[in-house]
């Protein structure tokens, strides 16, 4: 926004404060500052207001839904992968073998091993109501 801004080292940054304190005094500064910072807040939110005057339903849709993208790809960038080691420890812990394996290697052996795990809890929950229905039709 003000390129001369950016160029600003840190002894122009102490000089400009040394002023603000001289001309406002330490005590209205925190003012002065919750003021600007109120100020700024009421003229984004005007801006925004003129921008949605301007677009239509399907240009806001599509804005909402790429914000959603842009924060959702954010938060899978700074979720990460789990390190080698978790997925060792994991594999190791339902009783698989993981020397010679790599990542991915592992990540698909884990997720077989838990959908066999699923798949066999599921039959005896099937052996049993089979049980108790026979055992209710002998009644």
């Amino acid at each position: 926004m003000w390129p001369a801004l950016l160029n600003l080292g840190p002894s122009e940054v102490a000089l400009i404060l040394v002023l603000l304190v001289v001309l406002f005094g330490a005590d209205r500064l925190p003012e002065l500052a919750r003021r600007v910072g109120q100020a700024k807040a009421q003229l984004d939110a005007a801006k925004s207001q003129v921008v949605d005057a301007f677009q239509d339903e399907d240009e806001r849709a599509l804005a909402k839904q790429q914000e959603f993208e842009r924060k959702r790809e954010d938060y899978i960038r700074a979720m990460g992968d789990p390190p080698r080691e978790d997925l060792v420890k994991r594999a190791e812990a339902l009783g698989l073998q993981t020397q010679g394996l790599g990542a991915e290697d592992l990540k698909a052996a884990i997720a077989a091993k838990l959908a066999g795990e699923e798949g066999a809890d599921a039959e005896p929950a099937l052996g049993q109501e089979g049980s108790e229905n026979a055992a209710g039709a002998q009644q």
